[in-house]
Parts: C-alpha cells; structure tokens; sequence
C-alpha cells in the first residue's frame, strides 16, 4: 500500500545490494508485476505446497498450473480502459489446514477437474515443454487459450491441447465449471481473489 514511486526505489535499493553484497534475494508477494521484473526463478505456492516453479519469464509467459493461471487470469493489463478490463476471479477460499481435500488441493477451485484429481494428489513433475515444474496431473492439455480468457469473452467452444495431436480440439476432456464463464469488472490493480491469496 506504499506509493509507487518509493515502492520502486526500494526495489532498485535491494536490487543495488545484492549486486555489491553478491548476495541473493528472496520475494514473498502477491504483486506478480514486481515479480516478474526483477526475478529469475519463480515459485508458486497454494496452500502450502509448491504448485509451478521455473525461469519467472517462462512460468508469467505459459502458466501450467491451473492456480498460476488463475493468479495472471486476474491481473489488469496495461493498455484497457474500464470498459474492456475483465478480470476473471479465482473461485472459493483456501481450504482451512484441517479440511484440507483428497487429492489435489486446489480441485474444490478448479475450473479443469477430473475424477483422478479428487482422488489422487498429483505430484510436482517437470513439464518438458516449458522446462518448468508443475503440480498437475493434466498441465499439458490445458490450452492457453482459454485460461487467457481469450474464449471465455468470445463465446467460441472451449479448444484443449490434446497430448496425441499438434492442433486444438474442442471436445474437452473434463468440462470446466460454469464459475469461470462468470467474470467480474474491475479497474482495481487488486488481485481479484475473495481470500487475499
């Protein structure tokens, strides 16, 4: 809540340090726009678990995870006026730790949900594609397309990355939930979460 203009002079002091002390710097933020300009490696937490982590540029640039997606899903983007600056929310809260699900932990959240993620808690693997890692068991068939938002405002069938073919189809394997076809308006620079997270 500091002035944007201090908030980036602090930024430049760290930064400064750590290129004298040769020491390294560790951001615990929501603010995904400071990290994505000043860090290297970057690590996604939900619930107290690594989710996605990797290169910042190629985990901002093509989010595997669902929740990652969700986190640049609600970011306003430079350039929109009030009109055209639709933020998809990410739905519910964080389980509280004593009702934490089967499964993955974030499938009560997710728009992609299969039977296997309530049943199993898919472990943190490395995608080959994008050299990051990623909790999902099905991160490869989610197109970008539509964790964008690009069809979500358009209408048009919802394309999926088939794993066995080099084109979009529009069957999907699982249906997303109608919560996300449900955006929110916001000129608000505020995460679009109901929890904070």
């Amino acid at each position: 809540a500091m002035d944007v203009t201090i908030h980036a002079e602090i930024m430049d002091l760290l930064l400064e340090l750590c290129a004298s002390e040769k020491m390294g710097l560790i951001l615990i933020t929501h603010d995904l726009g400071v990290v994505s300009q000043i860090t290297e490696k970057i690590v996604v937490m939900y619930a107290g678990k690594i989710v996605e982590s990797g290169p910042t540029q190629s985990v901002v640039k093509d989010p595997q995870h669902p929740y990652t997606q969700g986190l640049m899903r609600c970011l306003p983007k430079l350039g929109s006026d009030k009109s055209s600056s639709i933020l998809y929310p990410i739905r519910g809260r964080v389980p509280p730790p004593d009702r934490r699900p089967d499964g993955c932990v974030f499938w009560p959240r997710c728009d992609y949900t299969r039977e296997r993620c309530k049943m199993e808690r898919p472990e943190l693997r490395q995608i080959p594609a994008t050299h990051t890692w990623a909790r999902c068991h099905f991160a490869e068939e989610i197109a970008a397309s539509i964790w964008s938002g690009r069809f979500l405002r358009s209408g048009l069938p919802r394309p999926w990355r088939s794993p066995r073919v080099s084109h979009f189809v529009t069957e999907p394997p699982c249906v997303p939930s109608s919560a996300a076809t449900s955006p929110t308006r916001s000129a608000t620079s505020t995460p679009a979460h109901s929890d904070g997270s």
